[in-house]
C-alpha cells in the first residue's frame, strides 16, 4: 500500500513536469503567433474558424440580448408597483368587498 502511494504521488509529478514544460514550450520560440492568447480589455469569444461557431456566438448574442429585454420588462413592472403603491399614494388602503368585519373574527374557528 505504501509503496502504491509513493509510485502514484510520483507518477503524478512527472506527468505534471511534462505537462508544464510543453505549456511553456510555446514561450521559448521566437516570432510563433499565438492563437487565442488572453489580451488586455478584450472579453469574449475567440474568433470564430467554422460556421457552426458562427451560429454558437449569435446565438449567445441573441440570448443576451432576450435576458436584457426581460431584465428590463422586470424592473420596469416592478417600478410601476412601487410607484403605484406606495403610502402617499395609497394614504388610507380601500378595504377589498370580500372582506368581513365582524366583531370576533375568530368565532369562525372555534368548532
Amino acid at each position: 500500500m505504501r509503496l502504491a502511494t509513493i509510485l502514484s504521488g510520483l507518477a503524478a509529478a512527472v506527468t505534471s513536469t511534462i505537462i508544464a514544460g510543453a505549456a511553456l514550450a510555446q514561450d521559448g520560440v521566437q516570432g510563433l503567433e499565438i492563437v487565442g492568447a488572453p489580451q488586455p480589455e478584450h472579453t469574449g469569444f475567440q474568433p470564430a474558424a467554422t460556421e457552426l461557431a458562427r451560429d454558437q456566438q449569435w446565438l449567445d448574442h441573441m440570448l443576451l440580448y432576450l435576458c436584457i429585454a426581460v431584465v428590463a420588462l422586470v424592473l420596469t413592472l416592478l417600478l410601476v408597483v412601487i410607484l403605484r403603491y406606495n403610502r402617499r399614494a395609497n394614504p388610507s388602503p380601500r378595504a377589498s368587498a370580500t372582506t368581513r368585519r365582524s366583531r370576533s373574527p375568530g368565532r369562525w374557528l372555534r368548532c
